[in-house]
């Protein structure tokens, strides 16, 4: 059979549809940033960071910092960067937050500036703002994240992210420089912090919920910080009074005019102190709800973060390169390798000439196209592709190398 190119067939996959994965709990989700969704080089800069839901909010850092904060709008440098970290044996990408010193650093100049920060700079308008989530509803958030410093004084209090600008603070997540976790927003108490401190450099899933209850709404935090899939979602109280919001703020400015003040990844956008009160860590994953969750959604939310994070290695059939997610590279494995007795990583178990590389792992490959660690550690159901397409695949995968050579 006549050979088609290998570009023809790299042409067809990259067309080819992406699976449907685990979904969400559908209904006013406001924001899912993935890591994963990243397609970045090792340590590269992460320039911008798109929001999976609907609503598509676009994240990025700042070149020039708040004009009427104390940096008086001068350069700042504050590209946060892709790093993949290894947890119960399983790799998975992140967003490193940098934070030393003080000095602004130079745009042009990567790692030149003290502290990594991304701002929304999508979806601001009034009105129309995703993420303006204002007494009147209720909030419920996920967060995947490990901090590098929770108690040191020199670093004050980190945001790990926020909507807080001058005069309102609708939604953060924070940590108080003992290392409390804590909620800002700015009534009587202004700030809600649990009892129990948290613990540096391990991965955390925290889940923060207010919720609207008229005069006082309440707030609180459940946390895993235990590394472990087995461990459930434990209360850290709230002891600021009794976790009942004294005055929830209404709404956030416009700063300019025409658009809200932003939403900030490491940080937050309050002319006073924003420069000041960054993170210093890695983020995995952020999920924001604009409504409360059924105790069965938050268990599905929260099956699906320590199944993705916390759970052990898993079997990524058809990864010929390891490399994390089943595509052309492990089909280039397999044809030059084809009629050899190699053990290719991650063949089908229990093949029949296990060690052998022959069609069987050709067709394993076709199997579980387009899979990755992620998506492979999801506990839901997931849609087959249409057998046609991949019967397409096979086609012109048989016609390139000949298959009986």
């Amino acid at each position: 059979m006549t050979e088609l190119r290998l570009s023809s067939l790299l042409a067809l996959l990259a067309m080819w549809p992406s699976f449907a994965w685990a979904q969400l709990p559908a209904g006013e989700l406001r924001l899912w940033l993935k890591a994963d969704t990243l397609n970045l080089p090792e340590d590269a800069q992460v320039t911008q960071w798109i929001d999976s839901s609907s609503h598509g909010t676009i994240f990025a850092p700042r070149t020039a910092a708040e004009p009427n904060g104390p940096l008086g709008g001068g350069p700042v440098e504050e590209f946060p960067h892709l790093e993949t970290v290894v947890l119960n044996g399983r790799s998975f990408p992140t967003v490193k937050f940098e934070r030393n010193g003080s000095a602004a650093g130079n745009p042009n100049v990567d790692r030149s500036g003290s502290t990594d920060r991304l701002f929304q700079v999508s979806n601001r308008s009034p009105g129309a703002d995703p993420l303006a989530i204002a007494d009147g509803a209720s909030v419920t958030s996920f967060t995947v994240f490990r901090p590098a410093v929770t108690t040191g004084g020199a670093l004050g209090v980190q945001a790990v992210w926020a909507k807080r600008g001058n005069d309102a603070s609708l939604l953060e997540l924070g940590m108080t420089s003992t290392g409390h976790l804590i909620h800002v927003t700015y009534d009587s108490f202004t700030g809600y912090q649990v009892a129990n401190p948290t613990t540096a450099n391990k991965w955390h899933i925290v889940a923060q919920t207010i919720t609207e209850a008229g005069a006082h709404d309440s707030i609180q935090f459940l946390v895993n910080d235990t590394e472990s899939a087995a461990s459930p979602l434990a209360l850290n109280p709230v002891v600021t009074n009794g976790g009942q919001i004294a005055n929830r703020n209404d709404a956030i400015n416009e700063d300019p005019p025409g658009a809200l003040e932003p939403f900030g990844i490491g940080g937050h956008g309050q002319d006073c102190c924003g420069e000041g009160e960054t993170f210093a860590g890695n983020i995995a994953e952020i999920i924001i709800y604009a409504r409360a969750l059924t105790p069965s959604e938050t268990s599905q939310v929260y099956s699906y973060l320590t199944s993705k994070y916390l759970g052990p290695p898993l079997l990524l059939g058809g990864d010929y390169n390891a490399d994390g997610i089943v595509d052309a590279g492990d089909y280039v494995v397999w044809r030059d390798n084809l009629g050899q007795f190699v053990g290719l990583p991650n063949e089908k178990p229990a093949a029949a000439s296990e060690g052998f590389v022959d069609e069987e792992d050709y067709d394993y490959w076709v199997a579980n196209y387009g899979a990755t660690w992620a998506n492979a550690a999801q506990p839901f159901n997931v849609p087959e592709p249409a057998s046609a397409g991949l019967a397409a695949i096979a086609c012109l995968t048989k016609a390139m190398t000949g298959r009986r050579r």
